[in-house]
């Protein structure tokens, strides 16, 4: 066997074996935009060209000011990156949790992992030439490099593992560590080898998590240090430390300074305070009141500045901070519950404090609409392109065209029995059903003009709380809640029939993919399905212990589940195997629906949503902007069908082969068949309508340098 396909057949039995997640990567941010993710860092190289890093290896990416912006991942693990630092507008650093590190050379646009032999929780670097840094951990150690993140040595700032959160350093030897719970300021002379704990305030739980110097002799640290909440100046390198009240009761999490007297320290609930006199006094500077905090600040020139912090935040001034503007963008920031489509253009999302927003494109973009209630809404179900229903408190909400009026529908009355609305279905505009606490069930036949609220099964039901309510048709219907109960109707819920499930946890989402094959969803990662219409259920292994909330198919074949902490499952083989996809967000996912076959809407905390299947935009087929390294971008859309598109980048002139591989490293085709090409970045489309549906890799090289990533086609 040749040396070539020896390499690529391993490889292939690497990914296989070793990492079995199918990547189900490209979901598109809808809202907020750019994404809403946590962000703790961000620079810029010029007015342009920014990076921002944040939670589950969130970097967020400019080349035009904001206007636009690229949204990426770092790593396999998705774990956060708490803190970058730049030795100059290119290369720069970002570390974060399990001692991830990761370094950039051309600010932000490509990234190298780094291995720094610490699993420890990195929360801070600082570079202070192109060489030598230092990070900084919870558990009390730093780890130092020499040689530009090649290699890491891990030193103790404390023995008692005081939790660090910032570092900075004025030369290659001076240099110092923020702590919480610590009446100390560490200290080092040796460049990171050994620290000393300089004394600051006499509470020992005065937390600091910004430190910086302006000049040799000059710094400040902040964080919050009791109702006075001093923030602190040094005059001597860091020896002596004297507090100023900074007037706030916010936790500052980030301090820097313009200039040796204009500086800024910015934290929780949008907190900003200003000094103009080196630190001495501070006054209070908030520029937007959103709530969320603010982590880091980022001086470009005397007038350009951005900050950056909760739920994907960035706002920005071009005036010295005299005024500022929100970048960021939302239709919505408060937690959606539910969505539901109507054919592949409409749309309706539902939430906390009575928001209502909606979409005619497919989810492309969405417009806040008057729902009249404050009261949160949970859930929501779109009928057709006008006609849509949503349940919160007891009462449905209604629209006949398309969300310009809703309005409370007054024909119910389940006030006497205090039991609260779960879910909501429609088998057409005018036939659905409202499923919630203590075996509620109603249902209508005239568009919700009239109610039944006196179905005897489920009065006798009271112990139950049922969470979900869908029909495969008019006739067959099935309700899931508390303690595992399945309930089934055959006769457009004239009668229920109790089902074994073969659990009594919670069940809180519900797919019915035929009459006979339902899947359901609930408490951690817990995953049953029936292809039997309900006679028999089967636990499906899920992978994950979290709580999952919603579930929907496309077909028999491909479906989602979601659930706490950004769980994203994908099955393409009709539930059979659960595929835990990378993690790409870090709050709870509430609610899925598929819109078509190759597209899906997700949605959950901070009014998050995204898309599964749109279109990719401005991609050409060449770029000449010159890359920094070999690099193969993962395909888009993927899975796909039958047409994907694979974008890789060469940074000189190369000799170039590209060809797709079966599962056992038999070449299928050559997209590019040993090209010379010039530097740059190409985009390739691959269309594979004559393969059957499977796993396939594709493969570059050139010389020496082989990359391979997979792709998944489903027909």
């Amino acid at each position: 066997m040749n040396n070539k396909k020896f390499y690529i057949l391993f490889f292939f039995v690497s990914i296989l074996f070793g990492n079995s997640s199918v990547l189900f990567s490209q979901w598109v941010w809808q809202n907020p935009y750019p994404q809403s993710n946590h962000l703790y860092g961000v620079h810029f190289a010029n007015a342009n060209t920014g990076v921002m890093t944040g939670s589950v290896g969130t970097v967020v990416r400019t080349t035009n000011g904001g206007v636009n912006w690229v949204v990426s991942y770092l790593g396999t693990s998705q774990n956060a990156l708490n803190g970058i630092s730049f030795v100059d507008a290119n290369t720069g650093y970002a570390v974060g949790s399990y001692g991830t590190a990761f370094k950039t050379t051309n600010c932000g646009a490509n990234w190298i992992e780094l291995t720094t032999g610490t699993s420890a929780s990195l929360t801070s670097v600082y570079f202070i030439n192109e060489n030598t840094g230092t990070a900084v951990s919870t558990t009390g150690i730093s780890i130092l490099t020499t040689n530009a993140g090649a290699n890491w040595t891990a030193h103790s700032i404390t023995s008692t593992s005081v939790s660090m959160q910032d570092v900075y350093f004025i030369d290659a030897n001076t240099g110092f560590a923020a702590a919480v719970y610590s009446n100390s300021i560490y200290r080092t002379t040796n460049g990171g080898i050994n620290w000393t704990p300089v004394v600051y305030t006499t509470n020992s739980n005065s937390m600091l998590f910004g430190v910086t110097f302006t000049d040799s002799v000059t710094g400040v640290a902040a964080g919050y240090t009791g109702s006075t909440n001093y923030i602190y100046k040094t005059t001597n390198a860091g020896l002596n430390w004297t507090g100023f009240p900074s007037g706030s009761s916010a936790t500052f999490n980030c301090v820097r300074f313009v200039n040796s007297l204009k500086g800024y320290a910015v934290g929780s609930q949008g907190a900003v305070v200003l000094t103009t006199d080196g630190g001495l006094t501070w006054a209070d500077r908030t520029p937007i009141t959103t709530g969320n905090g603010y982590t880091d600040i980022n001086f470009i020139n005397p007038d350009l500045y951005y900050m950056v912090g909760g739920n994907g935040i960035i706002v920005h001034t071009t005036n010295g901070g005299s005024n500022w503007t929100q970048i960021s963008t939302s239709v919505i920031s408060n937690d959606i519950n539910a969505v539901s489509f109507a054919g592949q253009n409409s749309g309706t999302a539902v939430g906390v404090s009575g928001k209502i927003i909606r979409t005619t494109n497919g989810g492309n973009t969405w417009t806040l609409q008057t729902s009249g209630i404050t009261t949160q809404i949970i859930d929501v179900y779109q009928a057709d392109a006008n006609t849509c229903y949503g349940v919160y408190s007891g009462k449905v909400l209604k629209t006949t065209n398309g969300g310009a009026n809703w309005a409370t529908l007054t024909g119910i009355n389940v006030t006497s029995i205090m039991r609260a609305f779960a879910s909501v279905y429609f088998v057409n505009t005018n036939t659905g059903y409202v499923a919630g606490g203590k075996g509620l069930f109603i249902r209508t036949t005239d568009g919700g003009n009239s109610w039944d609220t006196t179905n005897n099964y489920f009065a006798q039901q009271d112990s139950v709380n049922l969470k979900c309510v869908r029909f495969y048709d008019a006739n067959t219907g099935y309700v899931c809640g508390t303690s595992g109960r399945i309930f089934k109707t055959t006769n457009g819920g004239a009668i229920w029939n109790s089902l074994t499930s073969v659990t009594t946890s919670g069940l809180y989402g519900m797919a019915v993919i035929s009459s006979d094959v339902v899947s359901v969803v609930g408490e951690n990662g817990l995953i049953i399905t029936t292809t039997n219409g309900g006679a028999n259920w089967s636990p499906q292994t899920s992978g994950t212990t979290n709580m999952l909330r919603s579930v929907s198919f496309a077909n028999q074949s491909k479906g989602i589940a979601v659930g706490l902490s950004g769980t994203v499952l994908l099955t393409t083989n009709g539930g059979l195997y659960w595929i835990s996809q990378p993690k790409f967000i870090a709050n709870n996912i509430n609610t899925v629906c598929f819109i078509d076959t190759n597209s899906a809407v997700i949605a959950g905390y901070a009014g998050t949503i995204l898309k599964y299947g749109t279109t990719v935009i401005g991609i050409s087929n060449y770029s000449s902007e010159i890359p920094s390294d070999y690099t193969l971008i993962q395909n888009y859309p993927n899975p796909f069908n039958p047409v994907t598109k694979i974008q890789y980048a060469i940074p000189k002139e190369s000799r170039i082969t590209l060809a797709v591989y079966d599962m056992l490293g038999r070449e299928i085709t050559r997209l590019v068949n040993n090209e010379t090409k010039k530097a740059g970045t190409y985009t390739v489309e691959f269309n594979a309508a004559n393969l059957s549906s499977g796993v396939y890799y594709y493969s570059i090289q050139s010389g020496s340098h082989i990359l391979t990533k997979k792709m998944v086609l489903i027909k």
